[in-house]
């Protein structure tokens, strides 16, 4: 497996455009809990994750009161 992160000489002075979708499994118990979560991320119109069939909640967790993006929610 092949990885790569951005180190900030990469990112350059241009503005960037970011798309982000996530969805979490659905279900609220252990007997109904189906992974149908999805988490895509796409940079520049290039696609960098397109995860699909995720379980990435689990089904006890409180709902999600907030959400943070780079410090700013």
């Amino acid at each position: 497996v092949s990885q790569s992160r951005y180190v900030s000489v990469d990112w350059g002075t241009d503005w960037h455009e970011f798309r982000i979708r996530a969805k979490f499994n659905s279900g609220d118990s252990a007997g109904n809990e189906t992974n149908d979560g999805v988490f895509y991320l796409e940079i520049d119109s290039l696609t960098y994750v397109h995860a699909t069939n995720l379980f990435n909640r689990h089904y006890s967790n409180r709902p999600i009161s907030a959400i943070g993006f780079f410090g700013w929610s």
